[in-house]
């Protein structure tokens, strides 16, 4: 219905758009929509090299982590020997180094006096000492890696190409001890997923590094029982740092 006093438009009164302009609306549409799925397509493109990357290097950017975090449970173990030495708590009169992570978490055992705690509980959980030897979890039956790396106790040190193995003091008779020496080993619970290194440490504090190859939780042939000639003519042990 048209009111009174209106002009309703008819087709001659429509202007006409200018055809130039229509085609370069048209021509910016088509690039506006092409540039974004361009970009989007960038983006995933470098986000899968990336991902490829990562992955082909083992989960390499972990690496400096875990292996610093294993070079100071080593420094901790050694201050914490150092701390058991000053103290008798076994009261037999000798002073000694424990023998194994275990005494110096909780030198007489579960159910005895409240542990004295020189060493976290992580770090006995990560023993990889037979059982009898104070590993393998048989504190309380948690075996599992701390932070990536397994430990161990050293038996012995290689000197001259002989070793010499470490032994208990005279007259000990309470928990095992260690009478003038003692060594820790830390090692890759999955060699080259999360590190490669593996670490020793003797009662000095100077901890040294290898890339065994291939030594983990599963291949423990090359896993070194003995503290290593570091100084011998082509070790391939160099001190942390180096």
């Amino acid at each position: 219905m048209q009111v009174k006093g209106e002009h309703m438009p008819d087709d001659d009164d429509i202007p006409e758009l200018n055809p130039a302009l229509v085609t370069l609306r048209r021509v910016c549409w088509v690039f506006l929509k092409y540039a974004v799925l361009c970009f989007v397509a960038v983006v995933v493109i470098v986000g899968i090299g990336i991902g490829i990357v990562y992955i082909s290097r083992g989960d390499e950017g972990c690496h400096p982590a875990f292996e610093s975090a294993a070079v100071t449970t080593l420094k901790q173990y050694v201050s914490a020997q150092e701390k058991y030495h000053r103290t008798d708590y076994d009261n037999d009169g000798v002073q000694e180094y424990a023998a194994n992570l275990t005494t110096l978490f909780d030198w007489d055992g579960p159910g005895g006096a409240d542990p004295i705690k020189l060493v976290d509980l992580t770090a006995v959980r990560a023993d990889y000492s037979r059982p009898e030897l104070g590993g393998m979890s048989g504190y309380d039956g948690n075996f599992q890696p701390r932070s990536a790396y397994y430990l161990t106790e050293l038996l012995g040190v290689v000197e001259n190409g002989k070793v010499k193995l470490f032994h208990a003091p005279a007259g000990d008779k309470g928990s095992p001890g260690l009478e003038s020496s003692f060594g820790l080993v830390a090692f890759p619970a999955v060699y080259q997923k999360w590190s490669e290194k593996c670490y020793v440490v003797g009662p000095d504090g100077t901890v040294y590094e290898s890339d065994i190859k291939g030594l983990d939780f599963e291949h423990t042939a090359e896993l070194p029982w003995y503290f290593p000639d570091v100084e011998a003519s082509g070790s391939k042990w160099k001190m942390v740092g180096e």
